[in-house]
Protein backbone atom coordinates (compact mmCIF):
# COMPACT_ATOMS: atom_id res chain seq x y z
CA UNK A 1 0.00 0.00 0.00
CA UNK A 2 1.29 3.42 -0.89
CA UNK A 3 1.48 5.45 2.31
CA UNK A 4 2.93 8.55 0.70
CA UNK A 5 -0.42 10.27 0.44
CA UNK A 6 -1.36 9.56 4.10
CA UNK A 7 -1.01 12.11 6.80
CA UNK A 8 0.92 11.29 9.96
CA UNK A 9 -2.27 10.67 11.97
CA UNK A 10 -3.78 8.50 9.23
CA UNK A 11 -0.59 6.50 8.97
CA UNK A 12 -0.58 6.01 12.73
CA UNK A 13 -4.21 4.81 12.71
CA UNK A 14 -3.49 2.39 9.88
CA UNK A 15 -0.45 0.96 11.65
CA UNK A 16 -2.47 0.57 14.87
CA UNK A 17 -5.24 -1.25 12.98
CA UNK A 18 -2.78 -3.64 11.31
CA UNK A 19 -0.96 -4.34 14.59
CA UNK A 20 -4.23 -5.05 16.41
CA UNK A 21 -5.27 -7.35 13.59
CA UNK A 22 -2.01 -9.27 13.88
CA UNK A 23 -2.37 -9.48 17.65
CA UNK A 24 -5.93 -10.81 17.35
CA UNK A 25 -4.75 -13.44 14.88
CA UNK A 26 -1.94 -14.40 17.23
CA UNK A 27 -4.34 -14.68 20.19
CA UNK A 28 -6.64 -16.87 18.11
CA UNK A 29 -3.82 -19.23 17.18
CA UNK A 30 -2.60 -19.36 20.78
CA UNK A 31 -6.11 -20.09 22.02
CA UNK A 32 -6.48 -22.95 19.57
CA UNK A 33 -3.03 -24.29 20.36
CA UNK A 34 -3.74 -24.15 24.10
CA UNK A 35 -6.57 -26.66 23.64
CA UNK A 36 -4.43 -29.04 21.58
CA UNK A 37 -3.05 -31.86 23.71
CA UNK A 38 0.67 -32.62 23.53
CA UNK A 39 2.18 -35.74 25.03
CA UNK A 40 5.65 -34.25 25.33
CA UNK A 41 6.45 -32.84 28.75
CA UNK A 42 9.49 -31.05 30.08
CA UNK A 43 11.65 -32.46 32.84
CA UNK A 44 10.05 -30.06 35.31
CA UNK A 45 6.50 -31.16 34.41
CA UNK A 46 6.32 -34.41 36.31
CA UNK A 47 2.88 -35.94 36.90
CA UNK A 48 2.80 -39.55 38.13
CA UNK A 49 -0.99 -39.44 37.83
CA UNK A 50 -0.94 -38.63 34.10
CA UNK A 51 1.84 -41.14 33.54
CA UNK A 52 -0.42 -43.84 34.94
CA UNK A 53 -3.56 -42.76 33.08
CA UNK A 54 -1.66 -42.16 29.80
CA UNK A 55 -4.19 -39.54 28.77
CA UNK A 56 -1.71 -37.09 27.18
CA UNK A 57 -0.41 -39.71 24.76
CA UNK A 58 -3.94 -40.91 23.97
CA UNK A 59 -5.20 -37.40 23.17
CA UNK A 60 -2.01 -36.22 21.49
CA UNK A 61 -2.90 -33.79 18.70
CA UNK A 62 -6.60 -33.59 19.60
CA UNK A 63 -8.47 -30.43 20.54
CA UNK A 64 -9.56 -31.21 24.09
CA UNK A 65 -12.31 -28.60 24.08
CA UNK A 66 -14.01 -30.48 21.23
CA UNK A 67 -13.33 -33.96 22.62
CA UNK A 68 -14.82 -33.03 26.01
CA UNK A 69 -18.24 -32.47 24.39
CA UNK A 70 -18.54 -36.25 23.98
CA UNK A 71 -19.24 -36.43 27.70
CA UNK A 72 -22.19 -34.03 27.56
CA UNK A 73 -25.64 -35.43 28.26
CA UNK A 74 -27.96 -35.87 25.29
CA UNK A 75 -30.35 -33.04 24.49
CA UNK A 76 -33.87 -34.56 24.18
CA UNK A 77 -34.73 -32.01 21.50
CA UNK A 78 -31.60 -32.40 19.38
CA UNK A 79 -30.80 -36.08 20.08
CA UNK A 80 -34.05 -37.81 21.06
CA UNK A 81 -32.78 -41.34 20.38
CA UNK A 82 -29.81 -40.84 22.66
CA UNK A 83 -32.12 -39.49 25.35
CA UNK A 84 -34.29 -42.61 25.04
CA UNK A 85 -31.21 -44.79 25.46
CA UNK A 86 -30.23 -42.83 28.55
CA UNK A 87 -33.69 -43.42 30.02
CA UNK A 88 -33.35 -47.12 29.27
CA UNK A 89 -30.10 -47.33 31.22
CA UNK A 90 -31.67 -45.44 34.12
CA UNK A 91 -34.46 -48.01 34.22
CA UNK A 92 -31.94 -50.86 34.23
CA UNK A 93 -30.00 -49.45 37.16
CA UNK A 94 -33.15 -48.70 39.13
CA UNK A 95 -34.47 -52.19 38.40
CA UNK A 96 -31.21 -53.74 39.62
CA UNK A 97 -31.36 -51.65 42.78
CA UNK A 98 -34.93 -52.74 43.47
CA UNK A 99 -33.96 -56.36 42.78
CA UNK A 100 -31.33 -56.17 45.50
CA UNK A 101 -33.79 -54.55 47.92
CA UNK A 102 -36.33 -57.28 47.17
CA UNK A 103 -33.78 -60.05 47.78
CA UNK A 104 -33.73 -61.44 44.26
CA UNK A 105 -30.07 -62.32 44.72
CA UNK A 106 -28.70 -64.26 47.66
CA UNK A 107 -27.18 -62.60 50.70
CA UNK A 108 -23.82 -64.06 49.73
CA UNK A 109 -23.90 -62.20 46.44
CA UNK A 110 -25.22 -59.05 48.08
CA UNK A 111 -22.20 -59.02 50.36
CA UNK A 112 -20.04 -58.37 47.31
CA UNK A 113 -22.09 -55.36 46.23
CA UNK A 114 -21.63 -52.15 48.18
CA UNK A 115 -24.30 -49.53 48.67
CA UNK A 116 -25.49 -47.53 45.70
CA UNK A 117 -26.52 -43.92 46.08
CA UNK A 118 -27.87 -42.04 43.10
CA UNK A 119 -25.92 -38.88 42.39
CA UNK A 120 -24.78 -37.11 39.29
CA UNK A 121 -25.37 -38.93 36.00
CA UNK A 122 -22.73 -41.58 35.56
CA UNK A 123 -20.42 -41.84 32.60
CA UNK A 124 -21.94 -45.16 31.61
CA UNK A 125 -25.04 -43.75 29.98
CA UNK A 126 -23.01 -41.08 28.21
CA UNK A 127 -20.68 -43.80 26.94
CA UNK A 128 -23.60 -45.56 25.29
CA UNK A 129 -24.71 -42.29 23.77
CA UNK A 130 -21.26 -41.78 22.29
CA UNK A 131 -21.21 -45.24 20.76
CA UNK A 132 -24.34 -44.54 18.74
CA UNK A 133 -23.85 -40.81 18.25
CA UNK A 134 -22.76 -41.36 14.66
CA UNK A 135 -26.05 -43.01 13.80
CA UNK A 136 -29.10 -41.13 12.58
CA UNK A 137 -30.70 -39.65 15.66
CA UNK A 138 -32.52 -36.78 14.03
CA UNK A 139 -35.87 -37.90 15.36
CA UNK A 140 -37.53 -40.54 17.45
CA UNK A 141 -40.34 -42.71 16.19
CA UNK A 142 -43.78 -41.56 17.26
CA UNK A 143 -45.22 -44.77 18.59
CA UNK A 144 -48.52 -45.19 20.34
CA UNK A 145 -48.24 -45.28 24.15
CA UNK A 146 -49.07 -48.99 24.29
CA UNK A 147 -46.58 -49.83 21.57
CA UNK A 148 -43.94 -47.80 23.36
CA UNK A 149 -44.49 -49.73 26.56
CA UNK A 150 -44.23 -52.99 24.67
CA UNK A 151 -40.88 -52.04 23.13
CA UNK A 152 -39.36 -50.73 26.37
CA UNK A 153 -38.62 -54.24 27.62
CA UNK A 154 -36.89 -55.18 24.35
CA UNK A 155 -34.91 -51.93 24.37
CA UNK A 156 -33.85 -52.42 27.97
CA UNK A 157 -32.74 -55.97 27.26
CA UNK A 158 -30.69 -54.89 24.23
CA UNK A 159 -29.16 -52.04 26.22
CA UNK A 160 -28.25 -54.45 29.04
CA UNK A 161 -26.60 -56.93 26.68
CA UNK A 162 -24.63 -54.11 25.05
CA UNK A 163 -23.37 -52.94 28.43
CA UNK A 164 -22.32 -56.45 29.42
CA UNK A 165 -20.50 -56.96 26.10
CA UNK A 166 -18.55 -53.75 26.67
CA UNK A 167 -17.57 -54.87 30.15
CA UNK A 168 -16.69 -58.36 28.89
CA UNK A 169 -14.06 -57.19 26.41
CA UNK A 170 -10.68 -58.82 27.08
CA UNK A 171 -8.00 -56.15 26.69
CA UNK A 172 -4.66 -57.58 25.57
CA UNK A 173 -3.10 -54.58 23.85
CA UNK A 174 -3.44 -50.89 24.61
CA UNK A 175 -5.86 -49.87 27.34
CA UNK A 176 -7.63 -47.64 24.88
CA UNK A 177 -8.66 -50.49 22.60
CA UNK A 178 -11.65 -50.61 24.92
CA UNK A 179 -14.42 -48.11 24.12
CA UNK A 180 -15.13 -48.01 27.85
CA UNK A 181 -11.62 -46.95 28.81
CA UNK A 182 -11.45 -44.51 25.93
CA UNK A 183 -14.58 -42.82 27.19
CA UNK A 184 -13.38 -42.86 30.79
CA UNK A 185 -10.39 -40.96 29.46
CA UNK A 186 -12.78 -38.39 27.97
CA UNK A 187 -14.30 -37.96 31.42
CA UNK A 188 -10.79 -37.10 32.62
CA UNK A 189 -10.83 -33.85 30.62
CA UNK A 190 -11.56 -30.84 32.80
CA UNK A 191 -13.38 -28.43 30.49
CA UNK A 192 -13.83 -25.94 33.34
CA UNK A 193 -10.09 -25.33 33.68
CA UNK A 194 -9.11 -24.46 30.14
CA UNK A 195 -9.36 -28.11 29.10
CA UNK A 196 -6.67 -29.65 31.24
CA UNK A 197 -7.03 -32.98 32.98
CA UNK A 198 -8.73 -33.84 36.26
CA UNK A 199 -6.50 -34.74 39.16
CA UNK A 200 -6.87 -37.92 41.16
CA UNK A 201 -9.09 -36.29 43.79
CA UNK A 202 -11.61 -34.97 41.27
CA UNK A 203 -11.53 -38.03 39.00
CA UNK A 204 -11.89 -40.88 41.50
CA UNK A 205 -15.66 -40.24 41.97
CA UNK A 206 -16.12 -40.87 38.24
CA UNK A 207 -14.40 -44.23 38.63
CA UNK A 208 -16.55 -45.09 41.64
CA UNK A 209 -19.70 -44.30 39.67
CA UNK A 210 -18.59 -46.49 36.79
CA UNK A 211 -17.66 -49.39 39.10
CA UNK A 212 -20.98 -49.19 40.92
CA UNK A 213 -23.04 -49.00 37.74
CA UNK A 214 -21.11 -51.96 36.33
CA UNK A 215 -21.89 -54.02 39.43
CA UNK A 216 -25.57 -53.15 39.19
CA UNK A 217 -25.75 -54.07 35.51
CA UNK A 218 -24.03 -57.42 36.08
CA UNK A 219 -26.55 -58.23 38.79
CA UNK A 220 -29.44 -57.30 36.52
CA UNK A 221 -28.00 -59.51 33.76
CA UNK A 222 -27.85 -62.49 36.11
CA UNK A 223 -31.43 -61.91 37.28
CA UNK A 224 -32.63 -61.60 33.68
CA UNK A 225 -30.99 -64.92 32.76
CA UNK A 226 -32.70 -66.61 35.71
CA UNK A 227 -36.07 -65.09 34.79
CA UNK A 228 -35.70 -66.34 31.21
CA UNK A 229 -34.86 -69.84 32.43
CA UNK A 230 -31.31 -69.91 31.06
CA UNK A 231 -29.95 -70.65 34.56
CA UNK A 232 -31.47 -71.84 37.81
CA UNK A 233 -30.10 -69.21 40.15
CA UNK A 234 -28.73 -65.71 39.44
CA UNK A 235 -25.59 -66.59 41.38
CA UNK A 236 -24.66 -69.17 38.72
CA UNK A 237 -24.14 -66.54 36.03
CA UNK A 238 -23.02 -63.93 38.53
CA UNK A 239 -20.07 -66.08 39.61
CA UNK A 240 -19.12 -66.73 36.00
CA UNK A 241 -19.20 -63.05 35.01
CA UNK A 242 -17.39 -62.04 38.17
CA UNK A 243 -14.50 -64.35 37.46
CA UNK A 244 -14.41 -63.42 33.78
CA UNK A 245 -14.34 -59.63 33.91
CA UNK A 246 -15.30 -58.28 37.36
CA UNK A 247 -12.14 -59.03 39.36
CA UNK A 248 -8.55 -57.84 39.35
CA UNK A 249 -6.10 -59.34 36.83
CA UNK A 250 -9.00 -60.01 34.45
CA UNK A 251 -7.72 -57.70 31.67
CA UNK A 252 -11.06 -55.89 31.58
CA UNK A 253 -12.27 -52.32 31.81
CA UNK A 254 -13.54 -53.05 35.32
CA UNK A 255 -10.08 -54.32 36.32
CA UNK A 256 -8.43 -51.14 35.01
CA UNK A 257 -10.96 -48.89 36.75
CA UNK A 258 -10.40 -50.64 40.09
CA UNK A 259 -6.64 -50.37 39.71
CA UNK A 260 -6.80 -46.69 38.80
CA UNK A 261 -9.15 -45.89 41.66
CA UNK A 262 -6.85 -47.63 44.14
CA UNK A 263 -3.92 -45.62 42.79
CA UNK A 264 -5.97 -42.40 42.94
CA UNK A 265 -6.75 -43.01 46.61
CA UNK A 266 -3.06 -43.60 47.28
CA UNK A 267 -2.17 -40.34 45.53
CA UNK A 268 -4.81 -38.41 47.46
CA UNK A 269 -3.63 -39.79 50.81
CA UNK A 270 -0.04 -38.75 50.06
CA UNK A 271 -0.77 -35.35 48.54
CA UNK A 272 -1.46 -32.07 50.28
CA UNK A 273 -4.95 -30.94 49.35
CA UNK A 274 -5.40 -27.48 47.88
CA UNK A 275 -6.17 -25.02 50.66
CA UNK A 276 -9.59 -23.47 50.23
CA UNK A 277 -10.17 -22.27 53.81
CA UNK A 278 -8.16 -19.38 55.22
CA UNK A 279 -8.67 -17.88 58.69
CA UNK A 280 -7.66 -14.35 59.57
CA UNK A 281 -4.97 -13.81 62.19
CA UNK A 282 -7.53 -12.82 64.83
CA UNK A 283 -9.82 -15.74 63.83
CA UNK A 284 -12.70 -13.33 63.25
CA UNK A 285 -13.16 -14.01 59.54
CA UNK A 286 -12.87 -17.10 57.36
CA UNK A 287 -12.47 -17.21 53.60
CA UNK A 288 -13.59 -20.14 51.46
CA UNK A 289 -12.36 -19.72 47.89
CA UNK A 290 -13.74 -16.25 47.05
CA UNK A 291 -16.39 -16.05 49.77
CA UNK A 292 -15.57 -14.32 53.06
CA UNK A 293 -17.63 -14.74 56.22
CA UNK A 294 -17.13 -12.98 59.55
CA UNK A 295 -17.97 -14.68 62.81
CA UNK A 296 -19.85 -11.56 63.88
CA UNK A 297 -22.17 -11.84 60.90
CA UNK A 298 -22.64 -15.57 61.51
CA UNK A 299 -23.55 -14.96 65.13
CA UNK A 300 -25.96 -12.22 64.07
CA UNK A 301 -27.56 -14.57 61.56
CA UNK A 302 -28.00 -17.36 64.12
CA UNK A 303 -29.43 -14.92 66.68
CA UNK A 304 -31.92 -13.70 64.10
CA UNK A 305 -32.97 -17.26 63.28
CA UNK A 306 -33.49 -17.99 66.99
CA UNK A 307 -35.79 -15.00 67.33
CA UNK A 308 -37.77 -16.03 64.27
CA UNK A 309 -38.22 -19.63 65.41
CA UNK A 310 -39.24 -18.46 68.90
CA UNK A 311 -42.00 -16.40 67.30
CA UNK A 312 -43.00 -19.39 65.16
CA UNK A 313 -43.22 -21.49 68.32
CA UNK A 314 -45.58 -18.96 69.90
CA UNK A 315 -47.75 -19.22 66.77
CA UNK A 316 -47.81 -23.02 67.10
CA UNK A 317 -48.77 -22.69 70.76
CA UNK A 318 -51.69 -20.52 69.56
CA UNK A 319 -50.70 -17.44 71.55
CA UNK A 320 -52.80 -14.44 70.52
CA UNK A 321 -50.85 -11.26 69.64
CA UNK A 322 -52.61 -9.47 72.51
CA UNK A 323 -51.71 -12.22 75.00
CA UNK A 324 -48.54 -12.32 77.07
CA UNK A 325 -46.89 -15.61 76.17
CA UNK A 326 -45.12 -15.71 79.55
CA UNK A 327 -48.52 -15.93 81.27
CA UNK A 328 -50.00 -18.38 78.76
CA UNK A 329 -47.25 -20.88 77.97
CA UNK A 330 -46.18 -23.29 80.73
CA UNK A 331 -42.53 -23.26 81.67
CA UNK A 332 -39.91 -25.80 82.69
CA UNK A 333 -36.36 -25.70 83.99
CA UNK A 334 -34.01 -27.23 81.47
CA UNK A 335 -31.23 -27.83 83.99
CA UNK A 336 -33.54 -29.96 86.16
CA UNK A 337 -34.54 -32.41 83.44
CA UNK A 338 -33.29 -35.99 83.77
CA UNK A 339 -32.96 -38.79 81.25
CA UNK A 340 -32.38 -42.54 81.35
CA UNK A 341 -30.11 -43.11 78.37
CA UNK A 342 -30.16 -46.89 78.77
CA UNK A 343 -33.94 -47.31 78.52
CA UNK A 344 -34.73 -49.21 75.30
CA UNK A 345 -38.50 -49.45 75.77
CA UNK A 346 -40.51 -48.85 72.62
CA UNK A 347 -41.70 -45.24 72.40
CA UNK A 348 -39.58 -44.05 75.33
CA UNK A 349 -38.09 -40.57 75.45
CA UNK A 350 -37.01 -38.18 78.19
CA UNK A 351 -40.54 -36.77 78.54
CA UNK A 352 -41.57 -40.09 80.10
CA UNK A 353 -38.84 -40.16 82.75
CA UNK A 354 -40.59 -40.19 86.16
CA UNK A 355 -38.04 -37.75 87.52
CA UNK A 356 -39.37 -35.11 85.10
CA UNK A 357 -42.99 -35.36 86.25
CA UNK A 358 -42.75 -32.18 88.32
CA UNK A 359 -41.50 -30.23 85.31
CA UNK A 360 -43.87 -31.58 82.63
CA UNK A 361 -47.02 -32.32 84.61
CA UNK A 362 -49.89 -30.03 83.57
CA UNK A 363 -53.59 -29.91 84.48
CA UNK A 364 -55.38 -32.24 82.06
CA UNK A 365 -52.06 -33.68 80.86
CA UNK A 366 -49.39 -32.18 78.65
CA UNK A 367 -50.52 -34.26 75.65
CA UNK A 368 -53.84 -32.41 75.59
CA UNK A 369 -52.67 -28.95 76.65
CA UNK A 370 -53.03 -27.43 73.19
CA UNK A 371 -56.34 -29.22 72.58
CA UNK A 372 -57.73 -27.90 75.87
CA UNK A 373 -56.52 -24.45 74.92
CA UNK A 374 -58.47 -24.64 71.66
CA UNK A 375 -61.60 -25.87 73.40
CA UNK A 376 -61.40 -23.38 76.28
CA UNK A 377 -60.92 -20.24 74.18
CA UNK A 378 -63.79 -18.94 72.08
CA UNK A 379 -61.58 -17.29 69.46
CA UNK A 380 -59.52 -20.46 68.94
CA UNK A 381 -62.60 -22.65 68.89
CA UNK A 382 -64.26 -20.47 66.26
CA UNK A 383 -61.08 -20.44 64.18
CA UNK A 384 -60.38 -24.19 64.16
CA UNK A 385 -63.58 -26.16 64.80
CA UNK A 386 -67.30 -25.87 64.21
CA UNK A 387 -70.65 -27.69 64.39
CA UNK A 388 -72.65 -28.82 61.40
CA UNK A 389 -76.42 -28.68 60.93
CA UNK A 390 -76.78 -31.96 62.79
CA UNK A 391 -74.40 -30.82 65.51
CA UNK A 392 -71.59 -32.97 64.20
CA UNK A 393 -68.06 -31.76 64.85
CA UNK A 394 -65.84 -30.73 61.96
CA UNK A 395 -62.42 -29.11 61.68
CA UNK A 396 -61.99 -26.08 59.47
CA UNK A 397 -59.73 -27.47 56.75
CA UNK A 398 -58.16 -24.17 55.71
CA UNK A 399 -57.16 -23.31 59.28
CA UNK A 400 -55.79 -26.82 59.84
CA UNK A 401 -53.70 -26.68 56.67
CA UNK A 402 -52.36 -23.28 57.65
CA UNK A 403 -51.37 -24.63 61.07
CA UNK A 404 -49.60 -27.65 59.56
CA UNK A 405 -47.76 -25.33 57.17
CA UNK A 406 -46.56 -23.35 60.19
CA UNK A 407 -45.34 -26.61 61.72
CA UNK A 408 -43.29 -27.31 58.59
CA UNK A 409 -41.75 -23.83 58.63
CA UNK A 410 -40.91 -24.18 62.32
CA UNK A 411 -39.24 -27.56 61.83
CA UNK A 412 -37.24 -26.30 58.84
CA UNK A 413 -35.84 -23.40 60.83
CA UNK A 414 -35.27 -25.58 63.89
CA UNK A 415 -33.38 -28.06 61.73
CA UNK A 416 -31.21 -25.22 60.46
CA UNK A 417 -30.37 -24.17 64.01
CA UNK A 418 -29.58 -27.74 65.03
CA UNK A 419 -27.28 -27.96 62.03
CA UNK A 420 -25.47 -24.70 62.78
CA UNK A 421 -25.26 -24.65 66.57
CA UNK A 422 -24.55 -28.24 67.61
CA UNK A 423 -20.84 -28.23 66.78
CA UNK A 424 -19.34 -29.58 63.60
CA UNK A 425 -22.26 -29.66 61.13
CA UNK A 426 -23.60 -33.14 60.46
CA UNK A 427 -24.17 -34.61 57.03
CA UNK A 428 -27.70 -34.35 55.78
CA UNK A 429 -28.16 -38.13 56.04
CA UNK A 430 -27.13 -37.94 59.70
CA UNK A 431 -29.24 -34.90 60.52
CA UNK A 432 -32.52 -36.24 59.15
CA UNK A 433 -32.00 -39.58 60.93
CA UNK A 434 -32.51 -38.06 64.39
CA UNK A 435 -35.25 -39.81 66.39
CA UNK A 436 -36.78 -38.49 69.59
CA UNK A 437 -38.24 -41.85 70.70
CA UNK A 438 -37.26 -45.53 70.55
CA UNK A 439 -38.85 -47.49 67.70
CA UNK A 440 -40.42 -50.91 67.37
CA UNK A 441 -37.52 -52.04 65.18
CA UNK A 442 -35.19 -51.67 68.12
CA UNK A 443 -33.66 -48.41 66.96
CA UNK A 444 -32.52 -46.41 69.94
CA UNK A 445 -33.49 -42.76 70.01
CA UNK A 446 -30.85 -40.20 69.15
CA UNK A 447 -32.09 -37.20 71.19
CA UNK A 448 -31.16 -37.15 74.87
CA UNK A 449 -30.82 -34.75 77.77
CA UNK A 450 -27.52 -34.49 79.58
CA UNK A 451 -26.27 -31.81 81.97
CA UNK A 452 -29.17 -29.52 81.17
CA UNK A 453 -28.74 -29.58 77.39
CA UNK A 454 -30.22 -31.54 74.51
CA UNK A 455 -27.67 -33.89 73.02
CA UNK A 456 -27.92 -35.57 69.64
CA UNK A 457 -26.21 -38.85 68.87
CA UNK A 458 -25.81 -39.91 65.26
CA UNK A 459 -24.49 -43.31 64.28
CA UNK A 460 -24.83 -43.08 60.52
CA UNK A 461 -22.19 -41.97 58.08
CA UNK A 462 -21.80 -42.25 54.34
CA UNK A 463 -19.65 -45.38 54.48
CA UNK A 464 -21.95 -47.49 56.66
CA UNK A 465 -23.21 -49.75 53.87
CA UNK A 466 -19.64 -50.28 52.69
CA UNK A 467 -17.89 -51.00 55.98
CA UNK A 468 -20.86 -52.25 58.01
CA UNK A 469 -19.70 -50.19 60.98
CA UNK A 470 -20.94 -46.93 62.46
CA UNK A 471 -19.24 -43.95 64.04
CA UNK A 472 -20.96 -42.53 67.09
CA UNK A 473 -20.92 -38.73 67.12
CA UNK A 474 -22.20 -36.67 70.08
CA UNK A 475 -23.33 -33.10 69.59
CA UNK A 476 -24.98 -30.68 72.05
CA UNK A 477 -27.44 -27.87 71.42
CA UNK A 478 -27.20 -24.50 73.19
CA UNK A 479 -29.82 -23.68 75.80
CA UNK A 480 -32.04 -21.58 73.51
CA UNK A 481 -32.26 -24.27 70.84
CA UNK A 482 -32.65 -27.04 73.44
CA UNK A 483 -35.66 -25.27 74.91
CA UNK A 484 -37.27 -24.91 71.48
CA UNK A 485 -36.91 -28.63 70.82
CA UNK A 486 -38.30 -29.57 74.24
CA UNK A 487 -41.34 -27.31 73.76
CA UNK A 488 -42.02 -28.89 70.38
CA UNK A 489 -41.86 -32.46 71.72
CA UNK A 490 -43.74 -31.57 74.91
CA UNK A 491 -46.67 -29.48 73.67
CA UNK A 492 -46.80 -29.18 69.87
CA UNK A 493 -46.13 -32.72 68.61
CA UNK A 494 -48.95 -34.38 70.63
CA UNK A 495 -51.44 -31.87 69.18
CA UNK A 496 -50.90 -32.41 65.47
Amino acid sequence: MDTGALSASQEGDLIRMLVEKDLQERDRRLSEARHICHSEATKTEVSPWLEVTRWPSFFHGFNLSKVSTLAYAADPMEEPLLAILSESLDRLVERAYQSICQGKISVFDQARVNSFVAGEPSGTERLLMTLISDSDSSGASSEEPNAQKQTEAALDRACLLLCISLLDQNIRGSYFESPVLSFLAVLGIDDKKDCGFHGSLAYSPQLSKFIKIAQMLVIERAILAADEGAIEYPSDLLDEMRQRFMVRVSHSAFDWACRLRAYAKKVVSNTTVTGYIIWSDDLSTVTYKQATLSMERLQSFVSGQVRLVQQELRDLLLVHPEENHVEVVPTFHLHRLQDDHSNGQNGWNFLQDPRNTAEFNLPGGSDSWLMNRVLDNDWLRDELVGLGNKRELYWRQLAVRQYLTKVDYFLERLLLLVHLTSGQPARGTELVSLQHSNTRQGHHRSIFIKNGLIGTVTSYHKGYNVTGSTKIIHRYLPREVSELLVYYLWLVLPFW
